[in-house]
């Protein structure tokens, strides 16, 4: 059985030469973002809803962290 998979909203984030520090502060607050969509009763977002892609400009300015 296919279903349908199509999320509502796709949040695209860019990283070239952020600190360790800097995605952790991106990353919170998209998902304190999220949770006000699943908090709200307007939106009617489910987990599924919800897509964030990383995309990374260039492996040798990522922190080792990262890796």
């Amino acid at each position: 059985m296919i279903r349908n998979t199509n999320p509502k909203l796709a949040l695209c984030i860019t990283m070239y030469n952020e600190t360790e520090d800097d995605f952790k502060y991106t990353m919170r607050g998209v998902l304190q973002n999220y949770i006000a969509l699943r908090e709200d009763p307007y939106t009617q977002f489910r987990s599924k809803d919800f897509v964030v892609v990383v995309v990374v400009d260039g492996m040798e300015n990522i922190p080792a962290s990262f890796l």
